[in-house]
């Protein structure tokens, strides 16, 4: 199924660039059925699918050439939402204060509820190490979409190239994007997906931050958040929060 079975543009958006109510239902209806949704993401357009949907991680990776294993990260409506899927940390709380909606990835362990849930780990998520990367845009059409979809999407940037090329190759014409998920759709044949056209973009490239055991953090690749801000909102914590 090469061609996208809704196609939503700039002019259908409402006064604030986000879904209509009756596009809102429809996406989320059709990612609710195991569908994915090219979006505009707040760096660029991203593929997305419902984090409930048991093939979605193999269908986006699938789409978009990634290795089959390649983990997803997990976009979030709030910081509520986010935290569900990760243990209790006063640094991933700040930093999601600090920075959210906005473009970070905090990575970080994963809750003991969402460990024993191996399928949603290993198959869905793609996590290796029990860590998930969480995000909440800045995007509202994808925060809206996570709020509508149970327990969020999972996201990834639609571009094809290696990891360490991926700022000078990201996506922000939709015709581009539309033509590469167009491709990637037509070998899935039988599964439907929705286009969303938008230029709302809010930043250039996002900050990845992985929070290691202790408080510890490491800067897995650095976007237009700082590494010096983000060092600054964890020093600011009492010491005895860091840990």
């Amino acid at each position: 199924m090469s061609k996208p079975v809704l196609t939503i543009r700039k002019s259908d958006l409402t006064r604030n660039g986000s879904l209509s109510t009756r596009h809102l239902d429809e996406v989320s209806q059709l990612l609710a059925d195991g569908g994915l949704v090219l979006l505009p993401s707040d760096t660029c357009y991203s593929l997305s699918g419902s984090v409930r949907s048991g093939e979605v991680a193999n269908r986006v990776n699938f789409a978009l050439r990634r290795n089959v294993s390649d983990p997803i990260s997990v976009s979030a409506a709030n910081v509520k939402d986010a935290t569900f899927y990760l243990e209790d940390s006063p640094v991933a709380s700040a930093l999601f204060d600090h920075f959210t909606p906005g473009p970070i990835t905090v990575v970080a362990q994963a809750s003991a509820s969402i460990r024993k849930q191996t399928q949603l780990i290993e198959m869905t998520i793609k996590s290796q190490d029990g860590t998930i990367g969480m995000r909440i845009p800045d995007s509202v059409i994808e925060r809206d979409l996570c709020a509508m979809v149970r327990n969020g999407l999972l996201t990834t940037t639609a571009v094809r190239q290696a990891a360490d090329t991926l700022a000078q190759n990201t996506i922000r014409e939709f015709d581009r994007a539309l033509d590469l998920v167009a491709k990637g759709m037509a070998r899935l044949k039988t599964v439907p997906w929705a286009a969303i056209e938008g230029d709302a973009f809010r930043a250039t490239h996002s900050t990845v931050v992985r929070i290691e055991p202790r408080g510890k953090i490491t800067i897995l690749r650095e976007g237009d958040i700082a590494k010096a801000k983000i060092e600054a909102v964890v020093a600011a914590l009492p010491r005895s929060m860091r840990y």
